[in-house]
């Protein structure tokens, strides 16, 4: 039997068949973040900060994802996190980001959008504390929703 002849009663076979392809979910995509952390002037950077990437399960806990620490410059390793697939016209799953140095109020920044295929930088700037304060009254931004979150 020659190959050709195989080959072509394969396609012969196929065609008497309906074609039906197995339809799979789409596989989640990612998208990226970077941060870079600054003094609250924005003049220096901060070195050796600890960023804490997390979420919030469905039992109200703290789901950590990430704990990276930023070089002398201040910039982060770029963070690569899923974006969750579902049935809105623009695709985004939510995270927060929590940033904390020695000497620097603790800064919380919540709902960021990370979108499929797009790294958005956060440039986040530190509080220093006064002399002799403790750490616990950092600052917390909230990203407000808009009106296409509420149609997604």
């Amino acid at each position: 039997m020659n190959v050709n002849n195989t080959k072509s009663y394969k396609v012969k076979n196929m065609m008497s068949k309906k074609l039906e392809i197995p339809t799979q979910p789409e596989e989640d995509s990612v998208g990226y973040i970077s941060t870079v952390v600054y003094t609250a002037s924005g003049a220096l950077p901060v070195p050796d900060a600890i960023i804490t990437v997390y979420n919030i399960n469905e039992a109200g806990e703290e789901n950590v994802l990430f704990h990276l620490v930023t070089d002398r410059s201040g910039n982060s390793p770029l963070i690569t996190l899923p974006v969750m697939r579902g049935e809105r016209e623009y695709e985004f799953t939510t995270y927060n980001i929590r940033v904390q140095a020695i000497g620097y109020y603790t800064t919380n920044v919540l709902d960021v959008r990370v979108f499929p295929d797009v790294t958005t930088t956060y440039r986040i700037n530190l509080i220093p504390t006064a002399q002799g304060s403790d750490n616990e009254n950092g600052q917390t931004v909230v990203i407000p929703s808009i009106p296409l979150d509420i149609t997604n």
